[in-house]
């Protein structure tokens, strides 16, 4: 017994003896800090909503970004959100009586926090994400498309299209990723189904995430994905969305084009609705091919209830110049067709990407 309980000991001081180690190359390790600004000048040529246009600049969003690597597999990443609080109302005794007091100040959000492991063989690599984490679809096609700093995509801002929410581009749950010979790419999540925003959840269901992507050719991926999100956990069959999308992209350092059609579907204790959704975009940076550095951006998004053919088109484009690697600017226009409305919205941007 003697001899057992030595045995016992010593491990467990190499055991404390090894960890000690590790901590401190973790510490020898500095936390890398990176972010991005957003900012625009946004001027309603014609708005349909409103009588009055919009004419302002702003800073729409801040990423900041802190990283660290703690050793081979295990590392954390942190991301603040900082942007404008999007309420307005009617300025009291100020004619004429169609005068906007919109709201200036700014939100903070915690956008990415989660713990990863991963590792990375010749043919085979994993990663599990533990905290705020990335939601499938939307980070896809925002890596793909490079077009963040322009706009949102649009399952990240479905409302445009179709008038209701179908995804966040992230929140509190566990992501697991499984990548074969860097062809297929399997991915699953189980999320609070309420986005980033809303940490404290007040849906007691879950959203549930499967995507899997592969490449057959270079520079060419085609996914299919599906999120499920049970918005009330009582009455499981008669609450519930549910997204199903496709998708192709073609993706090199010059030209990035892609398109994803989606098919949402909202169930409200028991009624149905069906949507049906496009988002395609183009993005060709010439400084990429060490040419003129011209950046030419355009994107098309369609969104339709087929239930009552109430039906959006939004067509958007831009051609800017890239300064530097960390400096970006274009010049924008967007032409959004509604059905519900008699009018075309259209709006005439100048926006600005900095990354540091």
């Amino acid at each position: 017994m003697f001899r057992i309980m030595l045995r016992v000991s010593g491990i467990a001081i190499v055991v404390m003896m090894i960890s000690r180690h590790g901590f401190a190359q973790e510490n020898m390790q500095s936390p890398v800090i990176s972010g991005v600004v957003y900012m625009e000048w946004e001027k309603d040529i014609h708005n349909a909503n409103t009588a009055e246009a919009e004419n302002s600049f702003a800073v729409t969003r801040v990423y900041l970004n802190f990283a660290k690597k703690f050793d081979d597999i295990w590392s954390m990443r942190i991301t603040t959100d900082i942007g404008q609080v999007e309420s307005q109302g009617q300025i009291e005794n100020t004619p004429p009586q169609d005068v906007e007091a919109k709201s200036n100040t700014y939100s903070l959000y915690l956008k990415f926090a989660y713990v990863q492991a991963a590792q990375q063989f010749t043919s085979f690599g994993y990663s599990i994400r533990c905290g705020m984490v990335g939601t499938p679809l939307l980070n896809f096609v925002d890596e793909q498309s490079d077009s963040r700093w322009v706009q949102r995509n649009y399952f990240d801002n479905s409302y445009s299209l179709i008038k209701t929410d179908v995804d966040y581009s992230a929140d509190l749950g566990v992501r697991a990723d499984i990548s074969l010979f860097n062809v297929v790419t399997l991915t699953g999540a189980v999320a609070n189904g309420e986005g980033f925003k809303h940490v404290s959840e007040t849906d007691d269901g879950k959203a549930y995430y499967v995507m899997g992507a592969v490449t057959p050719f270079k520079h060419v991926s085609l996914i299919a994905f599906d999120r499920y999100s049970v918005t009330d956990d009582n009455d499981r069959s008669d609450n519930y969305t549910n997204n199903s999308a496709f998708g192709v992209f073609y993706t090199h350092d010059v030209l990035r084009a892609g398109a994803v059609f989606a098919l949402p579907v909202v169930v409200i204790e028991g009624n149905k609705t069906h949507y049906r959704m496009v988002d395609s975009y183009l993005h060709i940076d010439g400084a990429s091919a060490g040419i003129v550095p011209v950046i030419v951006v355009g994107r098309f998004g369609y969104g339709t209830n087929v239930d009552d053919s109430i039906t959006t088109k939004i067509y958007s484009g831009g051609i800017g110049y890239r300064f530097s690697r960390a400096v970006r600017v274009i010049a924008y226009y967007q032409h959004k067709e509604d059905d519900s409305l008699p009018e075309a919205d259209k709006s005439f941007y100048i926006k600005c990407g900095v990354t540091f």
